[in-house]
């Protein structure tokens, strides 16, 4: 099984009235950006718990852990 793509997630998560969680930056890997999107102030409020990151194509279920 693989996953959708990000931009086929947030196709689906559209056509199902859902919402994804907020993105901070999107593009090719780099470090120093990344790093900077971790300022401890949620854009929701309150603190920054952490983020995620994935790459935008899919990807097989079982290299989810790679």
């Amino acid at each position: 099984m693989k996953s959708l793509s990000w931009d086929d997630t947030v196709t689906w998560t559209e056509l199902l009235g859902l919402k994804t969680a907020s993105f901070l930056y999107k593009g090719e890997f780099n470090e120093k950006a990344i790093k900077a999107c971790y300022t401890k102030k949620s854009i929701l409020g309150g603190e920054q718990e952490g983020y995620v990151i994935r790459l935008t194509d899919g990807f097989e279920y079982k290299e989810f852990k790679h």
